[in-house]
């Protein structure tokens, strides 16, 4: 008889620093590469696997998109500085 004791996901990842703040311009392109994220678990045999989870305005969730594999976010379409002059989102 083999049994194998499989780890159990109880060290929460944790993000390199607490908030990432970065300015970009509203002529920025779509797919352009905005920040990365990094995060580390504690866990064996970790897979970590990122998403854009949440944002202060519900709108801000379409203009970007993240790399769930390396944590890399992205604009998704052309932002509009007048529409909105800044965008909060919680990354997963």
């Amino acid at each position: 008889v083999h049994i194998s004791i499989m780890d159990n996901n109880d060290n929460t990842p944790v993000f390199s620093q607490p908030t990432y703040d970065i300015a970009i311009s509203e002529d920025t392109p779509p797919d352009t590469e905005v920040v990365q994220v990094l995060a580390l678990d504690r866990d064996e045999h970790h897979r970590l696997a990122y998403s854009l989870h949440g944002a202060v305005d519900p709108g801000s969730m379409r203009l970007f998109r993240i790399d769930a594999a390396l944590g890399t976010v992205y604009t998704a379409e052309r932002l509009d500085h007048e529409a909105r002059a800044q965008h909060i989102l919680t990354v997963m």
